[in-house]
């Protein structure tokens, strides 16, 4: 066993690491293989729909292996990554509301064959670049929310008289169903266009079960970065009014599943906030911005704050009730009113921006009171992120001066970052710039699905191909290397034989001899030396000693000899060992050995370790149990090798050992170092019954 350890390690990892090698050059051939049956081409449809729900692409090794020799897929790999980079800069679309406001829901029809129309006044005659339909997320039972209410077939037409007299249809999808898109806007391009009215018809409704019903969570008609639909009058063929989630009003309210329009830089503050520790609701908080000069307003927009300390929370501080006003005079001594939400409680609006429409009004001061304060924990207050007041084109308030009531000016919170141009959590991008991107977002995801499935059917097919082609090499190869492989082992495992031999043979020869020479001395020196002789009871030790040690040696080499790797050699020599070891002991032995065993081979290690359990349970009959007989058996049971050692001595209870007692304790550990294990069956008075079992492999020679 010693012998053993001391082998090179490439002697005894050198097979394992070829078996981890087989493996995968097997592997190698089972996917090579796989890709040869599935050779024929799938049929991926790719649907026209503007909805796309995009995951970045992974490439794996079998992609590479194709692309190496594929300059198609090459070429897609190429797209497929400059399109992803594309996409990393277009900003992505919030998955579930961002209000409790859903938008318009018309009448609940029998027949999605029904027509439901909604129509904006913008006022006047306006110049417009795009109009965008926002779906509308609402889960109702089973279905997720996504596109609720879409409709299936409609279209979208102009007019500047109420009646649309003489329409101008810009967008027809009356043909054919048009996909239902999620959460995704759909935005027509209507470059030089100018009208007052702008209408969308349902002329197949959207349906689920028996209800049919047109629903949509946005109008907005772009001009530049500005919406000119924003809280402008809806006029509708039905609705259902059903605040505060459904009302015609909310198809222009600002509020809709897309939020806030952001960019990825961080923000670096929170906005502003009034003082903390408000005890009445009811106590007037107000912050104003001058623009420096006064300007022709076109409109206000009130950013809600969402702060990284309470991120869960959107709409955190909007107040309840408030008021918009404009001036040219910092006190407010006669402003002009641009929106007063003072007689009921304003809903919150989460993650969108208020607009407050001020066309026909110059100012320099624009003032937010708030009236009825949002309560935040044991205290009320008053919070913004951002106030943006537009004009010209431009957002005027950008960078402005802030004054207010009282604000905290502390940690991310400051009035002057009222006006920083960042919401509580990253950078507000222009409306319209941002709304083109979101567009392009679904552009570039639907196109990356187009390319997932072409570049899927080249790799199959390319694959497919290379696979064929050298299937056969590679299992060639493997097949070489598994022989190089066996051979190595036979090599490796006759090498290891041989060094057990010389060991053996070593141990046998010299140190076997020179140890029962020494035996042989040291009796002839104890027969010479007289009864009262001082060394007498030394000499005899030694040759007592000498005889042990002979014994042990002769133990070692049987181990160590691979002659005696067999499940037979092992009973034999428990056999004569036994033999031996009770000759001269006043015990009754009988030993039950099967005379037919299998050729079973076995490693040095259960052979050493069973034996010396044995031998263990043995010297504990002589040495404690005061028997008259002892029973060895021996039974194999499948591969279940049993060995039973059963004495009728005194006995002893296996909870109460001998003090300082290491045998039982021996004899666990070995069995436990082969896999098996020891059951000890004892009684006083009883005898003693010793059961070891051990798992052989069946390695037959």
């Amino acid at each position: 066993m010693h012998a053993l350890a001391r082998l090179p390690k490439t002697a005894q990892s050198g097979p394992v690491i070829s078996r981890r090698f087989q493996r995968i050059v097997w592997a190698w051939i089972a996917s090579a293989t796989l890709m040869s049956l599935q050779a024929a081409p799938e049929t991926n449809t790719v649907s026209a729909s503007p909805a796309f729900t995009h995951s970045p692409s992974a490439i794996t090794p079998l992609d590479r292996l194709a692309a190496a020799f594929s300059p198609r897929l090459r070429a897609l790999a190429a797209e497929r990554n400059e399109l992803e980079e594309q996409l990393a800069g277009t900003p992505p679309l919030n998955s579930v509301p961002t209000s409790e406001a859903h938008g318009l829901h018309s009448a609940i029809f029998s027949s999605a064959n029904s027509t439901s129309w909604a129509q904006v006044d913008l006022g006047a005659e306006r110049s417009m670049e795009a109009i965008a339909l926002v779906p509308a997320h609402v889960a109702v039972g089973e279905y997720p929310g996504q596109g609720y209410g879409f409709p299936q077939r409609f279209r979208v037409e102009l007019a500047n008289d109420a009646a649309f007299t003489l329409p101008r249809i810009v967008a027809d999808f009356t043909r054919e169903d048009f996909p239902n898109p999620g959460n995704q806007p759909l935005l027509i391009q209507v470059a030089g266009e100018r009208a007052r009215y702008v209408r969308v018809t349902a002329t197949k409704l959207w349906q689920r079960g028996d209800r049919a019903l047109l629903a949509l969570g946005e109008l907005m008609v772009m001009s530049g970065d500005r919406n000119l639909a924003a809280g402008r009058p809806v006029r509708v063929s039905d609705s259902r009014e059903s605040l505060p989630q459904w009302s015609s009003a909310h198809l222009v309210d600002g509020q809709s599943v897309l939020g806030l329009p952001l960019e990825a830089a961080p923000s670096p503050s929170n906005g502003y906030h009034s003082l903390e520790h408000e005890a009445r609701q009811d106590a007037v908080k107000w912050v104003q911005v001058d623009l420096g000069r006064s300007l022709r307003l076109d409109e206000v927009r009130l950013i809600p704050s969402r702060p990284r300390d309470w991120a869960l929370v959107s709409g955190f501080g909007f107040p309840l009730r408030f008021r918009v006003e404009a001036s040219d005079e910092p006190t407010f001594a006669s402003p002009t009113l641009l929106r007063a939400e003072d007689k009921s409680d304003f809903r919150n609006p989460g993650e969108n921006a208020v607009t407050v429409l001020c066309e026909g009004v110059t100012a320099r001061f624009i003032r937010v009171t708030a009236t009825k304060l949002w309560l935040r924990m044991d205290y009320y207050a008053f919070a913004l992120a951002e106030l943006q007041v537009f004009a010209g084109g431009t957002n005027a308030a950008l960078g402005a001066g802030v004054e207010a009531l009282d604000s905290v000016e502390s940690g991310y919170w400051s009035k002057r970052t009222l006006v920083d141009g960042f919401s509580s959590q990253k950078r507000l991008a222009p409306l319209g710039t941002w709304l083109r991107s979101v567009v392009r977002r679904v552009e570039l995801e639907a196109r990356l699905e187009q390319l997932k499935g072409e570049f899927s059917r080249q790799t199959q097919a390319t694959l497919a191909s290379v696979g064929r082609w050298s299937i056969a090499a590679m299992v060639v190869a493997a097949l070489s290397f598994g022989l190089l492989v066996h051979r190595y082992r036979l090599v490796r495992l006759l090498e290891l034989e041989r060094l057990r031999t010389s060991i053996a043979t070593d141990l046998h020869d010299e140190l076997g001899t020179r140890l029962t020479r020494i035996g042989l001395l040291s009796e002839l020196v104890e027969r010479q030396t007289g009864e009262t002789h001082p060394a007498k009871s030394e000499v005899s030790q030694i040759s007592a000693m000498t005889h042990e040690m002979v014994r042990t040696m002769d133990e070692i080499v049987w181990a160590v000899n691979p002659r005696n790797d067999t499940l037979e050699d092992l009973a034999n020599y428990i056999f004569h060992f036994t033999q031996e070891f009770f000759r001269h002991a006043p015990v009754r032995c009988r030993l039950d050995i099967p005379a037919d065993l299998p050729p079973l081979r076995l490693t040095t290690e259960i052979r050493h370790n069973l034996f010396l359990a044995v031998k263990e349970a043995l010297n504990n009959v002589v040495k404690h149990a005061q028997a008259m007989n002892v029973r060895v058996t021996l039974k194999l049971d499948a591969t279940v090798l049993s060995i039973v050692v059963q004495d009728d001595g005194r006995g002893f209870l296996p909870d109460s050992q001998r003090p300082g007692g290491n045998g039982l304790r021996n004899m666990q550990q070995r069995l436990e170092a082969i896999g098996g294990r020891v059951e000890v069956e004892s009684e006083s008075g009883q005898g003693t019954t010793v059961r070891f079992q051990a798992k052989l492999r069946d390695n037959r020679r």
